[in-house]
Formats: C-alpha cells, structure tokens, sequence
C-alpha cells in the first residue's frame, strides 16, 4: 500500500474542531485497517493446542501483514496519539500549556508504564505510555497514555489511582497479564507507579503490543472454543474501547459547545426542559408514524427498498450498493464512487458519456443491458414524492397531528427562552397567550397575531408574531438571530430582520423564507440593500392583524402557515411541464443534469479554490481565533456584525475584505457584536482594524486562483479550465433545449437550434453558433452570450440565468424587456462596478429618446444597437483563461475588484450548475416535511429550516441518546466525508487548510483507493467499519450532524 507517511508535526492552536474531525475519521480509518488483517483457516475439530496451531497455520501468514502495514500503522498511533493529546489539551477548563507542552512534537521523554507490586514485582502494563519531563521526578505532573483507554494528566499519586481504576474495569490490555498481577494490582494503596525511558519510538512499541494483543485474543478465543474468532483478529475490544474514548472526546465537545444558561441550569430545570422536549419527541413521533412524511431521499429509500424487496434484494439497502461512474470528457478523469439511493434521486440516465457499473453482481445482473435507467425510470421519484406529500396534508387528521407537534415545539422553545433570559414581560405575554380564550381575560391589554410580510409584498412564512401594548414577540425557528425574540416595537422588530441582511446566512434565511414565487424579487431587493442598507427601514416589515382571539386559533394559524410552507417547498422538485413538452429534448436534458453532476465533483477536486467571499470568511475565521483572550469555540466571521457609521452594518468578513470609509474612525467608533450570542471580548476594536489594513485578502485570493486555473507553461490549459470549457458549453446546452420546449423560439431558430443542441461536441456553440461574448454599450456581462445563426438570419441572446427563469432573447424581445426592473437589475449584477456607468449612460439616452418619441421605436434602436460582441470565443477554456489573465494584471490596482470579479468570472458558472443540479439531485439538507423521520436531525445542532435551535440545544444538554444511530446519518454523509472534493473538508477542518486536514484527507485517499483496487468494496460507515460502542455511534451521529449543519450554512455567494 501506498499511504502518505508525513504526519504533519504542528496543528493550529485553534483547530479543536479539526482535531476531532481528524480524530474520529482516523478512528474509523485504524479499525477499517485492521478488519483486513488475515483471518483464521476453518477449523473442523475443537484445537487442543491453541498456541502449536496458530504457529502451524495462521502466525506466519499474520506476521508478514503486520510487517508490511507496520509503515502505515507506525504513522496511524502516532497520529492517534498526537491527536488524543491534543484533544485532552484542548477541554474546557484543562491546563492546556501545559498538556501542550508534552505533545510529541515537543520533544518529552517517553516511558514505559509499570505497575510495582506490594511483593516487589514489577507489572508492565501493555498498550500505556507516558509522556514527562522527567520520568523518576514523583512531584511533576506527566500525561498518561493508554491506547484506546484515555488521556490523564495529573501527579504521580493521582496517577497510581486513576490508572488502577481503569485495570479494574478493562477488558482489553488486561488480557495479556498474568492472574497473579491482576490480583495485585486490585489495591493502590499496594502499587507503585513506575516509569522507565522507553527504548524505542512510541508507535513502534505500542505497535508491538497491538500484535501481542492480537494473539493473546485469539489464543484466548481458540482455548474457549469462542465463535468470535473474526472479532479476536480484528482487535474489536481495543477498537470498542478507542470508540468509547473518542465517544468521550466528543461529548466533551458537545458539554463545551453548550451555552453557559444552559451548562447552569438547576436540576428542577433540566427537569422541566426534560419533559417538554419528551413531549416534542412524541408528539413528532406520531406525526411521522402517521403520516409515513419526511425528506425526499427517506422516500427515495423506502421506494427503493420495496423494489429491491420485490426482485428478491430484500438484504440490499439503496445507501449501499454503489455505483462506479466514469466519464469521458477528460481523459484522465478519476472514477467516482455513489451510491445507488444518490443516483437514482437523479431519474433515469441514457446518455452514453458516463460508464457505470453496479458494485453488486446479482443485482447487476437483474438489471441486464438497460441498467440503472429502467430503475430510475419506473420509480419517477420526484412526481411519487410530490403527490405523496400533497395527500398526506390534505387529510384533516394529519393536520391536527402537526398543530400539536407544532404546539409542543413552541412551548419548549418559550421555556428554553425564559431560561436564557428573555425580556420578562414577554414571557409572561406568552403566559397569558396560551389561555385558551382571550376575551374572558378581564382588564387585561389585547393580544394580537399577525403575519408579516416584506414591503406589503412578501409574506414571511414561519414567523409567529404575537404582540399586546409595548411587548412585542417575534417566534422564527431556525432564525440566525434566535427561536424567540422580544421587542418594544414593529420598527424595532423590523429592524432586528433587516439586521440579517448583513451576513450570508440571514440573507438565505429571509429567502427561504418565503414563497418560491416571490424571491427572485427579494433577491433583487436584497441585492439593492447589500449597496443601500437604509433602505430597509422601521416600515419594511408589514404587519398584518389577524383574526384570533385564543391559543387553539393561534395554533390552527401556525398550521396553516406550515402546510402552506410544505406544499410551497414541493416546488424545489416538481416536475416541470413545458409549453411544448418534447420527450427526447427533455431527455436529452435530464442525461446532461447526471453529466454535470459528474463533472462538478471532478471540477470541485481539481480546482480546490473556493470564491472570493467564502475565502474571505475562511481566513478572517481564522485570524480572529487565533487573537489572545479567545473565551469560547470557533467563532465564524460571518456571525461577527460590525455597526460602521449611519448604522450601516456588516459582517467581518465583508468589512475586513472591502474596507471601511476612509473618514470613519472604526477604532472609537465601530461596533461588534455577535449574531449567534458569543463572547466577542477578546476582540478589540484597535486589534481588528490593525488587522483589516494588513490583510490583503483580494492579494492572497488572485495568488490562489492563479496557482490553480494558470498553467506555468505558457498556453498550456490547466485541468480546472479543460472542465470548465465542458461545464460551460453542457449548461449553455442544458438551458438551449429548456428554451425549445417554452415555445417562446420561433421555428426558423429552433430549426438551426435543435440538431446543434443534440449532438454536443467540442465546437458546440462555439462554431455551430459563432458564439461570442455579450456587451452592452461597451459594458462586457458576464454569463452573457451572443449566439449568432446565418440559417435563421437572426440573433440570439443568451443570458446565463436570465431573470424569470428566461436563457434566450431574440433581439427584439431583448428590446421589449429592457425597460423592466427584473432586467435591469440583472444587468448591473453582472457587469461590473467600473462598467456600471456605461449602462447608467444607455438608459438615460433610452429615456431622452422616449421622451422626444413616444413610440419608443428610438430607443429601442438605440438598445438594439447596444447589444454588441465582446470578443468571440474560439475555445471556451482559453476565452476564461484570457479573462482571468486580464483580471489579474488588474488585481496590482485594486486586488479587491479583481478578486471580487474573477469570483463573478469563475463562479457564476459553478453556482449555477449547481442550482441545476440541486433540481436533479435535491440536497440532503432540503426538508420538504416537518419531520425528517430518517435520519432524525431534529433533535441535532443542525437546526435545519424546519427546525429550531432550542430542541438543537437540547441534544447539548445530554439527550444524546434519542440520536439516531450512525447507520442514519452516515448514509448520508459517509460518502461525502471521504469523497473526492466534498465541500464538507472544509468544515470538517474550518478554518485555513492546515496540515493536518491535508494529511487525513491523503490517508482515506489512499485507504479508498486500496479498497477499490482489491475489490474490497468496504467503506467508511459500512463493512470494514462498524460502530462497536454504543455512545461513539451516538456522539458520531450528533458530531457528523453538527459538521453538516456547518457545511450547509457555509455563504453561498457567487459575486
């Protein structure tokens, strides 16, 4: 085997999540190693002799394994042990200098771990090192380390009782001492502890006695005539103890990351919390039994399940079987490994530029010559799914399940909020609020519901707001700003929604949140306030009265409001019917959604460059936790508001990569303040604006995307830029035959149209069209083209996400649309800056003219006029890379414009594709119900859209044990957490790209790769892994949940 064998020496001090990560994935990676080890010949006969037949049949054979993985199992304990350290440094509370300072890479005396008996004699205890300054100085305090037992860091005494508690309980290293030491060592006030040099490298000596330990298992199982042969090899008592070790580290993580109300609360209140989220529990449970609802891929699963059980499957799971997939577009494209349930979510493929193969020979075989296809196509996934949950919510019985469900989630969430210390009056309004009939409350202020929309316009679903007098209370589950808010007022109230404008993740919150229909127009109105945040003012939230007067009302409102969300949502994977429906187009156009996913995961792996602003917030995360004084865990940039002058308020990350106004005074004047409730006071206003001047963040980006788009050699086209040119011409294609089928094309360009579309090949679009670059007066568009057709002597306008849903424009119908704000708010979002100008001239001569002719007809002249080539590209690729080229000469001017317009260059692409792609292959994280029955993330810290963050927090108040089990959740993301390029490295390892996450990331490389090539079809969360403690499967399902929650709030922004 081939393994990476430089295990990096330093990590960065605030990587504690990265060292979890790293923890847990090498934890499974070890274990997933050693089930390969060779197993015991068949025995016929009991063996009389245990030791004589393991040296006869099995010992030579397991000698040689051993040898030969010892490389990469000397590296592996290191790693582990390094890590486990680590991590013990890093609890809440522990002496962590001085933890630290006897890491490895600090260069402490390794010891021996002995035992001296009351008699005299010395027990070596196998599996334990320590780690000292000095090993026969009593008085100093040393780490103790036991592999797959724990870390201890205390004196010598201490040490002697922590040490012999652990033998007393262990079912593991314990095997190899004699039963006359193990009595011996029954009483500490007998022993002594006994540390001597040790003589070799620690790995190689603990390495040692994993295989001593080895052989004593097994000799031990033979002599007991255990049936458990498998389990003795493969060391499952040391693996279950190291499971239950990093258990350990990660609850300790979930105890740290909880809020200081919450780690304080009395026992009556947790209690009391207790109660109300077992109500939740249940009255969820029985929505979910009932209604058979929840995400789409649980659907998939179960319709998936049922057809495998009808071809006589029944033991196959979807998640499972996995699909090799190849494709041709490169010639050095790596194979990709998806799983069956992934694939088919897609619908059916009959395209022929991907090659794939069944990782399971009967099922391969059932399938026959038309393969995965047939499947797809008889289950129509995506239209069972939709008329599923629309009868679902049409029975009246269902509803009222989902009001109480909705109800016990709102009483949790105004208990968890009286806790935390939300304003008194508003508790006691929600006190009073839930008295079933309000006019019977005499002399007592009205209570008043309403709902809320944006600009009179946009109704905000999931928002419950109650109000009476001065006392006003905002309900939002799932809200960055918090479950339950109190205001004195609507302006004020108005205000705190505008506040989530700021960040990345309050702008997709306010999306999400309302109708399909209605957020294009309030991403063009969020754009309009990223560049003038007063406009959103004290009157920008309308607030709507409504018709209740008792708590069962307020309920059924809510219900309503839910159901209306659900079905709303069904819009993400509905299937579209077109005006002039065509089956091979629309074909044709679902082959090339499985191409372009194919191709996005080999763009994201090559490429590793991530946008502008998501860079940004990578390195402002990391600079700022790594400030003195830091008193909480990592702290995300995005969730740090700073308050500049006229109370224009920006995230961190966008203030420290676009600068301030040269005339404000930030170190006397800003203000900073966190949106998620964290300690921000190590965070000084003289160290952040010293730090904002010095960054350079548009520099380091340019350097990036230089390093990874620009071959050195001259025109020579880097990987990155080959898929891009596929990506760019397959999307161009994907929204031309979406085009034929609107009926919006006249014949003669559907004509022209139709066979280039069909049969793609390299100089599609770019010689079948005489594709070209789009400017306008000058002004060069980004994600615009002109397709130029000498059959229909006419041209075509290609918008790459044309407002409404629209791709192609004739010119005349460009001319006609011009006017429209949908238009030209696209417009200036993809020209750029310095080019705004030259747009801002063509509309103001367009209205001279209109007002000298009514007609129009001048103006439209003019517009059409405007309408002119760039440049036109003879190869998509190297037209980008041109681009990027010019782009960055301009970064030695302002390093900030180009960084933002070469992300606007690369990116508008990617963001796009995988929007389309999201259509195809909806997301793990799209909960189209209210309960996601599952993979059961509703009581995790994902807080998902139909979540909300006091049942999260409550999973941190240690009711770990209601998680479902890792086969729920690695079914969804195992795959993710060792595929090739998945976003989820990234928040696995926040932060900068450290060593470490690079080294982790290049061992289940390698591991995946040696599983492949041997046909050891076994991975991470299935097969060669599997949970053997059942609180590592518990605390595994909480942490991969809480990675993934991180992974899905990461900023989309593509400008």
């Amino acid at each position: 085997m081939n393994f990476p064998l430089t295990f990096p020496s330093t990590v960065s001090p605030v990587a504690g999540q990265d060292v979890l990560s790293a923890l847990v994935v090498l934890t499974m990676m070890m274990q997933a190693e050693v089930a390969l080890a060779p197993g015991l010949p068949p025995r016929v006969t009991p063996v009389d002799d245990p030791e004589r037949w393991l040296d006869e049949h099995w010992q030579v054979k397991s000698d040689h394994w051993w040898m030969e993985q010892s490389p990469l199992l000397n590296e592996q304990l290191r790693a582990l042990l390094t890590l486990q350290v680590r991590a013990r440094a890093l609890r809440r509370g522990a002496p962590r200098q001085d933890i630290e300072a006897l890491l490895p890479d600090a260069d402490p005396i390794f010891a021996t771990v002995s035992l001296k008996t009351k008699g005299g004699e010395l027990v070596r205890i196998p599996g334990f090192v320590a780690l000292c300054d000095n090993p026969y100085d009593d008085e100093l305090s040393f780490v103790l380390y036991g592999l797959g037992a724990g870390v201890w860091f205390d004196r010598h005494q201490r040490m002697v009782e922590t040490l012999v508690r652990y033998l007393r309980a262990d079912n593991c290293w314990t095997q190899g001492l004699s039963a006359r030491a193990r009595a011996a060592l029954t009483d500490t006030t007998s022993v002594e502890l006994v540390l001597r040099p040790l003589p070799s490298r620690p790995e190689v000596y603990l390495l040692e006695d994993m295989q001593l330990l080895q052989r004593r298992l097994v000799i031990d199982g033979l002599a007991a005539e255990s049936e458990n042969g498998e389990g003795a090899v493969a060391l499952v008592p040391l693996f279950e103890q190291l499971q239950a070790s990093v258990a350990d580290a990660v609850g300790a993580l979930r105890k740290d990351l909880a809020p200081q109300w919450l780690r304080h609360l009395s026992p009556a209140e947790r209690e009391r919390l207790a109660k109300l989220h077992q109500v939740v529990n249940e009255t969820e449970r029985q929505l979910a039994e009932q209604t058979q609802h929840s995400d789409f891929y649980t659907y998939a699963s179960q319709q998936l399940g049922a057809w495998l059980t009808a071809k006589g499957f029944a033991q196959l799971s979807a998640e499972q079987v996995r699909l090799h997939v190849r494709h041709d577009f490169t010639a050095d494209a790596p194979p990709q490994m998806v799983s069956l349930l992934e694939w088919v979510c897609g619908g059916a493929y009959h395209g022929k530029r991907l090659a794939m193969t069944i990782q399971h020979e009967g099922l391969r075989n059932a399938l026959g010559d038309q393969g995965v296809w047939s499947l797809a196509n008889e289950l129509q996934l995506h239209r069972g799914y939709v008329e599923h949950v629309e009868q679902t919510y049409a029975l009246d019985e269902n509803r009222y399940l989902l009001s109480r469900a909705l109800d016990a989630r709102l009483q949790l969430a105004r208990q968890a909020a009286d806790f935390q210390g939300l304003d008194r009056r508003a508790v006691r309004l929600l006190e009073q609020a839930t008295q079933d009939t309000w006019a019977q409350r005499s002399g007592a202020s009205t209570i008043t519901v309403a709902l809320l929309s944006i600009n009179g316009e946009m109704l905000l679903t999931d928002h419950l707001y109650i109000y009476s007098d001065d006392v006003h209370v905002l309900y939002a589950p799932g809200s960055p700003a918090g479950d339950l808010q109190a205001f004195n007022s609507p302006g004020q109230m108005s205000f705190a929604l505008g506040a989530l404008t700021a960040m990345p993740a309050g702008r997709d919150y306010l999306v999400e949140r309302v109708r399909h229909a209605d957020r294009p127009a309030l991403n063009r109105y969020l754009t309009r306030i990223a560049s003038l945040p007063q406009e959103w003012s004290r009157e920008t939230i309308t607030v709507h009265p409504q018709d209740i007067d008792g708590w069962q009302q307020v309920i059924q409102h809510w219900t309503e409001l839910r159901v209306m969300k659900i079905l709303d949502d069904l819009e993400e994977i509905r299937p579209v019917v077109p005006a002039r429906p065509d089956g091979t187009l629309q074909r044709r156009v679902d082959d090339i959604d499985h191409e372009l996913r194919v191709l996005m995961t080999d763009y994201q792996a090559a490429a590793q460059v991530p946008t502008f602003m998501a860079y940004a917030r990578d390195r402002v995360s990391e600079r700022i936790n790594r400030f003195p004084g830091k008193k909480e865990g990592w702290i995300d940039a995005d969730t740090v508001l700073v308050e500049l002058e006229h109370g224009v308020r920006q995230s961190l990350t966008q203030v420290v990569a676009s600068g301030y106004p040269a005339d404000f005074n930030f170190r006397d004047f800003a203000r900073l303040t966190s949106t998620v409730g964290q300690d921000l006071s190590h965070l000084s206003n003289r160290a952040i604006d010293g730090y904002i001047r010095a960054a350079r963040l548009g520099e380091g980006y340019c350097d990036e995307i230089r390093k990874s788009y620009l071959d050195p050699d001259a025109d020579a086209q880097s990987r990155p830029l080959e898929l891009h040119r596929h990506i760019t011409g397959m999307k161009i294609q994907r929204d031309c035959l979406v085009e034929l089928q609107s009926g919006r094309l006249s014949d003669a360009h559907a004509d022209w149209l139709k066979p280039v579309c069909m049969a793609f090949h390299r100089g599609s679009f770019v010689d079948d069209c005489k594709l070209a670059m789009l400017k306008i007066n000058g002004a060069a568009v980004v994600g615009g083209y002109l397709l130029q057709s000498p059959q229909a002597k006419g041209t075509l306008v290609y918008l790459s996400d044309g407002p409404g849903g629209r791709y192609l424009y004739t010119v005349e119908d460009f001319v006609e649309q011009w006017r429209s704000d949908a238009l030209q708010d696209w417009v200036y979002a993809h020209v750029s800056i310095d080019d705004e100008l030259l747009i801002r001239e063509l509309n103001e001569s367009v209205r001279n003219d209109d007002f000298a002719d009514a007609s129009e007809s001048k103006g439209n002249a003019r517009i059409a006029r405007s309408l002119q080539v760039l440049y036109n590209i003879r190869d998509l690729s190297v037209a980008l890379r041109q681009r990027i080229q010019r782009l960055l000469a301009d970064a030695k001017r302002d390093a900030y414009s180009a960084a933002r317009r070469i992300t606007q260059e690369v990116f508008w692409l990617v963001g796009l594709v995988a929007d389309v792609i999201a259509l195809a292959f909806p997301p793990a994280r799209i909960v189209l119900g209210f309960i996601k029955a599952g993979a059961g993330f509703y009581r995790s810290l994902a807080a998902l859209r139909d979540g909300d963050k006091t049942a999260a927090l409550l999973s941190l108040l240690g009711a770990v044990a209601s998680l479902p089990g890792i086969t729920d959740v690695v079914k969804f993301y195992g795959t993710q957490l060792v595929d090739r390029g998945s976003k989820l490295w990234s928040t696995l390892f926040p932060g900068e790209s450290s060593a470490l996450s690079v080294w982790v990331k290049n061992q289940v490389e390698a591991l995946k790769a040696f599983y492949e090539r041997h046909e050891v079809f076994k991975e991470l969360g299935s097969g060669a892994f599997e949970p053997l403690n059942k609180r590592f499967e518990e605390e595994l399902s909480w942490y991969t949940q809480l990675v993934a929650s991180q992974e899905q709030s990461a900023p989309r922004q593509f400008t």
